[in-house]
């Protein structure tokens, strides 16, 4: 009898062992993971979804703990995220002057991503351009006549201070693309 207990004790102790060092493993797979670079095979989708929402200043209901789409994915083809809840990062080019109700993602005038939320809800200070952010929402596809486009990119030219060329707007007009957002995070500067 007294052998039996002593190999299910050793058997109990390898047993938690290997728990611990499993234990060990995931939590070094999950601080290795980058989210925005998650390959499946690499990560699995068990240590994306499990990565924690970051730390900063939090905007409305900031963002959840899952991976995050490069933008320049949603950018070359906005339209297989239309409905889609997303999570971007990058840095914010222009915040809104009026109400502080959207900002811009993004380091180039061209690829550009709108974050839009509910006017008063939440408001961004104009002190975030330049900083990182990270915002989570659900992509919205919005159509523009041909009117509605050349107003819209009418005005985008005078803003940057380019030429605008009406004969460059398709007769069917464009559809805008923007994230209707729920929250933000302005991720915290890495100490120096």
């Amino acid at each position: 009898m007294r052998p039996l207990l002593l190999i299910l004790s050793l058997v109990a102790l390898v047993a938690l062992a290997a728990c611990g060092d499993q234990n060990q493993h995931d939590q070094h797979a999950a601080a290795e993971c980058d989210p925005a670079n998650c390959a499946a095979a690499r990560c699995g989708s068990a240590v994306a979804d499990s990565i924690p929402a970051p730390a900063g200043k939090v905007y409305g209901a900031g963002v959840s703990g899952g991976s995050t789409v490069p933008m320049a994915d949603i950018v070359a083809d906005p339209a297989a995220y239309v409905g889609r809840t997303v999570r971007v990062q990058g840095p914010v080019a222009r915040v809104c002057r009026h109400a502080g109700c959207w900002f811009d993602f993004g380091a180039g005038d061209d690829d550009l991503l709108r974050l839009q939320v509910v006017e008063g809800e939440i408001v961004f200070p104009p002190g975030l351009e330049g900083e990182v952010a990270m915002a989570e929402g659900v992509l919205e596809a919005l159509p523009m006549s041909y009117a509605q486009s050349c107003a819209y990119l009418e005005q985008d030219a005078t803003r940057r201070g380019v030429a605008f060329d009406k004969g460059a707007v398709p007769a069917e007009g464009i559809t805008y693309y923007r994230i209707m957002g729920t929250g933000a995070v302005v991720l915290e500067s890495p100490a120096p």
